[in-house]
């Protein structure tokens, strides 16, 4: 596993998976974890680099969007991502959210044993291993900031700061190179 930013986490800090039943049967049935497409997730600044105030005058950090910008947001359909909740203890926040009020099940695991505990991913058996990447989600105020030249899949390991409360570490797995050399990426639930 490659790590992404400059925060680091220790190998052994806990992380939580939260799951309704049906997802980890799924999972356990498939021997596979399942990675939401990045256009996926109701976060609406997901991937951003600033967020725009509805508030007069226009931030001119927004008067005309990069070329970059756009082809971000058609390529996010081509990050697939895995997000844990990074904390010693359970969420009851994250049992709400992610197994409906305690009718599902809760993983812990570390950085370390996701590491040992997973295969080279591929999108088909002749195809190169796709890397897998993790690292801890940093916050930002993105009404504040506007983040220039983040890479790509470094735009998804940055949230806004009004997420602060999920203290996210993220697994994440690109096919943005597998497209481009024209590798059709089918969506496996």
């Amino acid at each position: 596993m490659r790590e992404v930013g400059e925060l680091h986490v220790k190998g052994d800090e806990m992380l939580w998976k939260y799951f309704r039943f049906d997802r980890f049967l799924s999972m356990l049935t498939d021997s596979r974890l399942y990675f939401a497409s990045a256009n996926q997730f109701i976060d609406p600044f997901e991937g951003a680099v600033a967020v725009q105030l509805n508030v007069p005058p226009p931030d001119p950090r927004y008067a005309e969007m990069e070329s970059v910008e756009r082809a971000f947001f058609r390529l996010k359909r081509l990050t697939k991502i895995s997000c844990w909740h990074r904390a010693a203890y359970e969420s009851d926040a994250m049992w709400k959210l992610y197994a409906g009020e305690h009718k599902g099940i809760a993983i812990c695991t570390t950085p370390d044993r996701i590491c040992s505990a997973f295969k080279p991913f591929r999108l088909e058996p002749e195809y190169d291993v796709e890397d897998l990447w993790g690292g801890p989600v940093q916050y930002v105020d993105l009404t504040k900031v506007h983040m220039r030249g983040v890479g790509m899949l470094d735009r998804f390991f940055f949230k806004h700061r009004a997420f602060e409360w999920e203290r996210e570490y993220r697994l994440a797995i690109s096919v943005r190179m597998a497209e481009e050399f024209g590798v059709v990426a089918r969506h496996r639930s």
